[in-house]
């Protein structure tokens, strides 16, 4: 909990928050970028 008290604390002190992530964000909100993607079927298949 002292984590996240601290991490609310610093979040608070600055003008922005830079989020990077990949396609598991997107994935988590149901959004499934790669689905049915021709180019990403003809180039990752084998994956």
């Amino acid at each position: 909990m002292d984590s996240i008290i601290r991490a609310r604390k610093a979040i608070l002190q600055v003008d922005m928050v830079l989020i990077g992530a990949s396609n598991g964000l997107s994935i988590a909100q149901g959004i499934h970028i790669f689905a049915d993607n021709q180019d990403f079927n003809d180039y990752f298949s084998d994956f």
